[in-house]
């Protein structure tokens, strides 16, 4: 300890007796802030290590998910539109739920790099940085202990993990959405939120990431207002209100100058979307109980528990906690609803590292046994959820081999695949964009929906229809092939696994040999 004697200032009331002020101040030596800084690099390094080694085990052993099969098939559109001005034929702003030229091109890079194992390991890098963020953000409202607790919970948690592993827009928005909070904090802190523009922006591209992002929009202003107003009262909380202004006068003036062909995409996935999976509130509200409950739980322990200056915090990382879940909840929408709970665990984590770390500075490190046990609980939790969620779909890649072999008696026709996009990624090289068609959308000599399925196989413009008899289309059109003299035949069977167990086959319908 050392003193320092400093004399009254002007105006000021004079010390007792005339004597000096004696302020004590902690000097801590260089090592130790060094010793420190190694300590949080370490402890980060670790709970990265067990999201790697996670994600790692998973992407051997599992196939690509239909919606990773259409973003990384349209990213290497996208690439190949820059690169060759090829058209893209698909139209996917139309029906994306992120914009087309942000997430999908950069994956398809890693694609052409490593596989899908390389745009899966893109999407880990963008989860460990949203944890970084977390981190960040933890650190700055209630101290380093808290950030690096912060950090574990939120990487350990299942619909993280799930993040953490696909190939999908969720991972980069999120990564985006934490780190405009984590930028906005620090400078509602230190600087009265004067880098607001920049929080604006990634916001922004968070948004145009993912469309959902603009939910959470209001959110990180609320915490930016939340995380400054001790410092600099009202006006931090303008100067957010100017973070929501600029974030939407951002989105709407590139939508209009560069981007007007995403507008029906936005209206369709999500400011006027239908529920494409109906469930109840009751069911999606269980759902969010078992894969977050206790970290949900734990966040409300705390914000009710803590310090009065605290809790205009709490509630905003709160509400930036449940904002997503109880949106899906009342439009009973149960697709993607496991992988959406990771949003709000970056709001969620902070306050679950805060109560930890209060936890064990309260008890004077007692209570390190709970604490560890609670920890050791969240990641069996988030182990045991995420396994679940990554295993949920049929493998696709069986198909591969019987659509080629069939397709090579009517080379150049096109494929009609019930839910095709997993196929697309893995065939895109074998058989051209053109090539394709699935069970959602077709159009075709002027006909829509079932006449323009039905026309199209009575004139035998199929080379291969497979089907899966999971849509309703796909479910007529076997109907009409069994039932109708048609120029097709049943030409195989390929068993469908679900986790290991026989789900049953999609059927490989090939042109009539007298056909």
């Amino acid at each position: 300890m050392t003193s320092l004697q400093l004399e009254a200032g002007e105006g000021a009331r004079p010390p007792a007796e005339g004597r000096a002020i004696e302020l004590r101040v902690r000097v801590w030596p260089r090592g130790t802030v060094r010793s420190s800084r190694w300590v949080v690099a370490v402890c980060l390094c670790l709970t990265a290590g067990v999201e790697v080694v996670h994600s790692i085990w998973l992407s051997v052993s599992t196939s690509p998910f239909e919606d990773e099969g259409l973003y990384l098939y349209i990213g290497h559109r996208v690439l190949d539109h820059i690169a060759t001005g090829s058209p893209i034929t698909e139209r996917p702003g139309s029906f994306f739920s992120g914009s087309p030229w942000l997430y999908p091109p950069l994956a398809a890079l890693a694609d052409d790099l490593g596989g899908l194992a390389a745009a899966r390991a893109l999407s880990l890098l963008f989860v460990i940085g949203a944890g970084l963020a977390v981190y960040g953000v933890a650190s700055e409202l209630f101290g380093r202990w808290s950030g690096l607790l912060a950090n574990a919970v939120f990487l350990s948690n299942g619909s993280v993990m799930y993040q953490a592993h696909l190939a999908t827009f969720d991972s980069m928005m999120m990564f985006l959405m934490a780190t405009a909070c984590y930028v906005g904090v620090k400078s509602a802190r230190a600087n009265h939120l004067t880098y607001g523009l920049v929080v604006s922006v990634l916001l922004t591209l968070a948004c145009f990431t993912k469309y959902a992002g603009v939910a959470y929009v209001p959110v990180v202003a609320l915490v930016c207002a939340a995380a400054g107003w001790s410092h600099w009262g009202w006006l931090v909380v303008r100067r957010a209100l100017y973070v929501i202004l600029a974030t939407i006068g951002l989105i709407y003036f590139w939508i209009q100058l560069f981007a007007i062909d995403l507008i029906p995409g936005i209206e369709l996935t999500t400011l006027d979307r239908t529920a494409l999976s109906p469930a109840s509130p009751s069911k999606l509200a269980a759902l969010a109980v078992v894969y977050s409950g206790p970290w949900i739980v734990a966040a409300l322990i705390d914000w009710l528990t803590g310090r009065r200056r605290d809790l205009f915090i709490g509630a905003a990382l709160i509400v930036g906690t449940v904002v997503g879940p109880v949106s899906q909840i009342r439009m009973h929408e149960s697709t993607s609803f496991a992988k959406h709970l990771a949003f709000g665990m970056v709001f969620a984590a902070p306050l679950v590292g805060h109560l930890l770390a209060r936890l064990l500075k309260v008890t004077r490190f007692k209570a390190l046994p709970t604490v560890a046990g609670f920890a050791v609980l969240l990641l069996v939790i988030g182990l045991t959820t995420s396994t679940q969620f990554l295993t949920a779909w049929v493998d696709d890649r069986p198909l591969v081999q019987p659509l080629l072999q069939a397709l090579k008696a009517s080379p150049g026709k096109v494929v009609l695949s019930e839910q095709g996009a997993a196929e697309r990624y893995l065939l895109r090289n074998e058989i051209g964009p053109n090539q394709w068609a699935d069970t959602y959308s077709f159009p075709y000599d002027h006909k829509s929906r079932m006449p323009a399925y039905l026309e199209a196989i009575q004139q035998s413009h199929f080379g291969v229809i497979s089907l899966s008899l999971t849509t309703t289309y796909g479910k007529e059109i076997y109907k009409n092939l069994i039932t109708n003299s048609t120029p097709y035949i049943l030409g195989t069977k390929v068993p469908r696994y679900f986790r290991g167990a026989l789900v049953g086959s999609w059927l490989v319908f090939v042109p009539r040999a007298d056909g």
